[in-house]
This record gives C-alpha cells, sequence and structure tokens, in this order.
C-alpha cells in the first residue's frame, strides 16, 4: 500500500526493533531514578502514550503524497514514525511490568496482576484482528485477489491506505481510552 521495496520494508522493521533494543532498558533504568509528584512508573507511561499515541496513526496514514516521493524521504518518514512507536511503546510496557511488583507484596496478588495484564493483552490484539477482519471484508478497495474458484460474493477485496489508516485510528483511540482508565484509576505510591 505504501509502496516501500521489501528491501525498505524489512529495514524499518529491523529498526523498530533495534530501537526496541535500547529504549527498554533505557526507559527502566530511567523510571528507577525518576523523581515525580505524578509517579515515578506513571509520567513515563504517560510519555509512552502520547509518542505511540502520535506516531503509529502516521505509520500507517501518509500526511502528504509519499506514494510519489523518492526513495530516502519514504524510508526516512518510516523509520521516524516506527522509531518514534518503539519508544513509546517500550515505555508504556516497562512501567506496566515495573508497577506490578510495587503494587502488592504478596506474590499471589502480583501474579493475579501479570495473569490479567496477559489476559487483556491477548483479548485485545484479538479485537484488532476482528476489526481488520471487519474492515478488510468490508471492502476497502476494488480490486478481487480471492482464491482462484472461490465464489465472488465472500471475495476480500484489495486493501487500500484508508483502511489501514481507519485500522490504526480505532486501535489508536481504544489505547488512548484504556490509558486513560489506568491513569485515572491507579494511584501510585511513591518510592
Amino acid at each position: 500500500v505504501a509502496g516501500l521495496s521489501h528491501f525498505d520494508a524489512g529495514l524499518v522493521l529491523l529498526r523498530g526493533h533495534l530501537v526496541d533494543a535500547v529504549s527498554t532498558p533505557c526507559v527502566g533504568v530511567g523510571t528507577d531514578r525518576c523523581v515525580s509528584r505524578y509517579g515515578r512508573r506513571k509520567i513515563w507511561h504517560l510519555m509512552g502514550v502520547a509518542a505511540a499515541g502520535v506516531a503509529l496513526p502516521f505509520v500507517f496514514r501518509l500526511p502528504f503524497d509519499l506514494l510519489a516521493a523518492q526513495r530516502e524521504l519514504k524510508l526516512g518518514y518510516y523509520l521516524i514514525c516506527v522509531s518514534a512507536f518503539q519508544m513509546g511503546w517500550a515505555a508504556q510496557q516497562t512501567t506496566h511490568l515495573a508497577l506490578v511488583p510495587e503494587l502488592s507484596a504478596d506474590q499471589d496478588e502480583r501474579v493475579v496482576l501479570n495473569s490479567l495484564r496477559y489476559a487483556a493483552s491477548i483479548l485485545s490484539t484479538m479485537a484488532v484482528y476482528v476489526v481488520a477482519w471487519v474492515l478488510l471484508k468490508s471492502g476497502g478497495g476494488t480490486e478481487d485477489f480471492s482464491a482462484a474458484g472461490s465464489s465472488s460474493s465472500g471475495a476480500w477485496q484489495q486493501p487500500t491506505g484508508s483502511t489501514f489508516s481507519t485500522l490504526a485510528l480505532l486501535v489508536t483511540g481504544a489505547g488512548m481510552l484504556t490509558s486513560l482508565t489506568f491513569h485515572c484509576g491507579l494511584t501510585e505510591t511513591r518510592a
């Protein structure tokens, strides 16, 4: 949809993983040393939500016509957006995991908290797949790419950029709502 070559798409993914690998320990050290009236973990989580919430829609929605842009401009755009998203994602995940031992001294409660966190992660991933399936099935484009011999009534449509933009905006909105609930509902004890 974006017109990246296979090699460039691989570079973008590699860069994202490298940024995540560097960001995660940096966030861990940063949250351990942070002093904030809002909470040393929650302030980092909030910054991560902001970074990921701004970056994710830009990964799937081109702010200008990048399809006709030079390779370097297009590649640079995606490298920046994916890097910003990965830094925000690392901040969110690291702070969630670091909060669990601070919320409870009881080992059984910690197991329950981690289990609930993991279950919510699985359910939200499944919800994204269902929404993506609905968007793709509803005709995100006009070109039929169904398997040979299948009926045209159940044919899938070639997705367009707007299909993925819609998905990214829905996911970002849901993430922002759950993050708002997290920030309003949790009081972090001062270390």
